[in-house]
């Protein structure tokens, strides 16, 4: 098995991993990109390490850091993401900050500029979720709505365009989403009925809707309600389900062989099925 195989079948496994325990190492939060690693410590501090050539470390300079380095000195960090080069983070307060690349409008903060230090972007305090993608950004607010930001070459974005959006622009009408997730080129989501839904690139069958055709806008996948967990990598989703059984679709590994397959519909995984973390109270 060659170490690209390999690493595709591991990063299944992470991709799910941080959606169900949130990327916690203990009490400490960690995401980590092609260039770049994240950290929020349990006292809601942050830091970061790795290439800086777009200041996507965000401690004001371009200096890249082989040893982790303290990100101004807030403790109210909630939330990290990271992109390719950018950063994307919430404040327990329900603000948003971003910095980083910004070709695309990835940061969301009107322009094309790169930031070097964490920007707050709009002045919103109503913000939960985030993920983000190689050039896009999506997110949620506490009413469930849906928002997308960012490269829209492939529809990623999900606003039945293919044209870039500098700022947080709302996707649809809908108040019932649950969970996002951005993959190099494309957005899966779950909505709180437990429904599967994907918009965006589609060459190799990662939306799971049984073609390899591009979606401009949210698509249902299939009819089963009954997701809990979602994750996209670079050209494949990964999923859970209510009875723990993983699901893969896209260009993913066969986990028996490690030869590569184009699902375009959710296949079930035959490994051991995953037990969904129990219900603490906590959040």
């Amino acid at each position: 098995m060659n170490r690209e195989k390999i690493k595709m079948i591991g990063l299944c496994f992470i991709f799910l991993s941080f959606m169900l325990y949130g990327g916690n190492s203990g009490k400490s939060t960690v995401v980590s990109a092609t260039s770049h690693t994240v950290v929020i410590r349990e006292d809601g501090s942050l830091w970061a390490w790795g290439r800086n050539f777009y200041g996507q470390l965000g401690d004001g300079t371009r200096r890249d850091r082989t040893t982790p380095v303290r990100i101004g000195t807030d403790t109210d960090w909630a939330m990290v993401a990271v992109g390719s080069y950018s950063t994307i983070a919430l404040k327990k307060d329900g603000s948003l900050w971003a910095w980083g690349y910004n070709e695309y409008g990835q940061l969301g903060d009107g322009t094309t500029e790169d930031k070097l230090l964490p920007t707050r972007i709009g002045r919103d305090n109503d913000w939960i979720s985030i993920s983000a993608g190689c050039w896009h950004t999506v997110a949620l607010k506490q009413d469930g709505s849906l928002w997308a930001w960012g490269n829209n070459w492939r529809g990623q974005l999900g606003d039945g365009t293919i044209k870039d959006k500098l700022v947080p622009t709302r996707i649809g009408r809908d108040n019932d989403w649950a969970l996002i997730a951005a993959g190099e080129y494309h957005t899966v989501a779950l909505k709180k009925d437990g429904s599967l839904w994907a918009w965006g690139w589609n060459e190799f069958g990662q939306l799971g809707d049984g073609t390899n055709i591009d979606k401009y806008s949210p698509t249902k996948i299939g009819v089963d309600n009954d997701w809990i967990a979602i994750s996209a990598g670079r050209d494949f989703t990964v999923a859970l389900k209510q009875d723990g059984s993983i699901w893969t679709w896209g260009k993913v590994p066969k986990f028996r062989n490690a030869v590569f397959s184009n699902y375009l519909l959710p296949a079930k995984e035959r490994i051991e099925t995953v037990t969904p973390p129990a219900e603490t109270g906590e959040h």
